[in-house]
């Protein structure tokens, strides 16, 4: 963090609301695309932009943050109150964000596939779906029968990619689960 001249604070206090007492304290001027406040010093040499969260904690505390980062204890991205800044390893950031259920990759039991099967788009109901239900169960038979990936491509329209894709249950898995008797994936 660079040394920030007193015009320098003056700037970052002038860039963000106050809410009520213990409340967050939102950034109003630039953002990074992650919705972290912008703050670039005035008078800094390297023209580098901070995260204000980062300045926030430096300017208020007085410590430099170095390579521990900014967590925010109300997990909004845009606030800058010393009171929800603390600093943490980028191993407790993962675990606090998966304990408030911010991940953004759920898995699993958790997936949304999982979770809400009957809204998720399988099959024929993509719109730009070339085959049906009944068609994968005529390329699984020919297959289980012994007709070769080349031979079902062309029997079909289809790539041998996706002939091998089918019966192999990569795609269309749903039916190549009911066609085998395989419970859910």
């Amino acid at each position: 963090m660079p040394a920030l001249s007193a015009d320098d604070i003056e700037l970052f206090h002038s860039r963000y609301m106050m809410a009520w007492p213990g409340g967050c304290w939102e950034w109003a001027a630039a953002a990074f695309t992650n919705g972290r406040g912008a703050f670039r010093p005035r008078r800094s040499r390297s023209k580098r932009t901070y995260k204000a969260p980062r300045v926030a904690y430096f300017i208020f505390t007085g410590e430099d943050p170095g390579h521990l980062q900014v967590q925010h204890t109300c997990n909004n991205p845009s606030c800058v109150c010393p009171l929800h800044l603390v600093l943490g390893t980028d191993q407790q950031n993962m675990e606090y964000k998966s304990e408030c259920g911010r991940c953004n990759a759920p898995s699993g039991d958790n997936h949304y596939a999982r979770r809400t099967p009957e809204k998720v788009k399988r099959g024929e109901m993509v719109g730009n779906s070339k085959l049906t239900k009944e068609t994968v169960i005529a390329i699984l038979s020919r297959h289980d029968a012994g007709d070769s990936l080349p031979e079902i491509s062309v029997a079909f329209d289809i790539s041998k990619a996706q002939a091998c894709r089918i019966v192999n249950g990569s795609r269309w898995a749903h039916v190549y689960n009911e066609y085998h008797n395989i419970g859910a994936r």
